[in-house]
């Protein structure tokens, strides 16, 4: 099931089509399809072209699929309107409550694709086994999650290279949904708050086989380094986070970094597009 939108109003070339997603960020371009991808927030989608049959087709459409989190929606939709934009297009909406056939606007986009995203969410959780691979959020943890990851590369810029700024993501520990972050060696970095950190070990790892040091995973609750992290925090981003400016790890976080036990048993990510909004789902027999 897909929010599926016809772009009208003028012709354009597969030339011109190339031309426009061929540098834009996020964007793998093929002959005749441009799919976004966005590693950092989970989003993609896709524009295809084919040769326009009539001259008011423009040959180009988006295909978004539904089920997915409600903010796969808020970010295709800039794309979308920058689109419009750039080809002064006009919209055909066939969706049950979209904007039909003229001018498009953000709002009718996002109320379209929420309509049909619900219905999704309806007709889907009725399936049987349509529940065992996704995890429920609320919308708000959800929004922050997603403008989290949205803005990671921007924060990372702005902070340089002396500061990680990990993904905030999701992951099964022993049947449990639990919020995530990449914390290697405790070094610097912007952590959000998460349920666990996973510490990826090198310099602080035990000595095995005489000098030679191995690497390996320490998962942390986020309870188990608050007396280290408290003196860092920091509420001036898309999360709660503590911002770890020092140079190197201090003394107190290098014990502590030793101190942990490697996590032996598997580690399994939730993808994005699995963490579905609680409230859609409320309601569903």
């Amino acid at each position: 099931m897909s929010y599926d939108l016809y772009f009208t109003g003028s012709t354009i070339s597969h030339e011109q089509f190339q031309d426009y997603f061929r540098n834009r960020h996020f964007y793998q371009l093929g002959d005749n399809q441009a799919v976004y991808e966005n590693e950092d927030t989970g989003v993609y989608f896709i524009f295809d072209y084919s040769e326009p049959e009539e001259e008011s087709q423009s040959g180009l459409s988006l295909n978004l699929n539904y089920f997915r989190p409600h903010f796969f929606g808020m970010e295709a939709e800039p794309e979308v309107h920058n689109v419009v934009r750039h080809f002064k297009f006009q919209i055909d909406d066939p969706q049950n409550e979209g904007m039909g056939q003229g001018n498009y606007s953000s709002e009718g986009f996002l109320r379209g694709w929420n309509a049909g995203n619900a219905f999704a969410y309806q007709a889907m959780l009725r399936q049987e086994g349509s529940r065992g691979d996704v995890a429920f959020m609320s919308k708000k943890e959800l929004q922050a999650c997603w403008e989290w990851n949205f803005n990671k590369a921007r924060v990372q810029s702005d902070l340089g290279d002396s500061i990680f700024v990990p993904r905030h993501f999701y992951m099964r520990v022993n049947g449990q949904v639990k919020s995530a972050a990449v914390w290697p060696d405790v070094i610097p970095a912007l952590l959000p708050h998460v349920d666990v950190f996973l510490v990826a070990r090198h310099m602080f790892a035990p000595k095995r086989f005489f000098f030679f040091k191995g690497e390996d995973i320490c998962l942390v609750p986020r309870a188990d380094a608050q007396n280290l992290l408290d003196p860092y925090e920091t509420a001036d981003y898309a999360l709660p986070a503590y911002k770890l400016d020092f140079p190197t790890p201090p003394e107190n976080f290098a014990s502590f970094a030793k101190s942990l036990s490697p996590f032996a048993d598997p580690l399994e990510g939730i993808s994005m597009d699995r963490l579905l909004n609680q409230e859609l789902a409320d309601g569903v027999v």
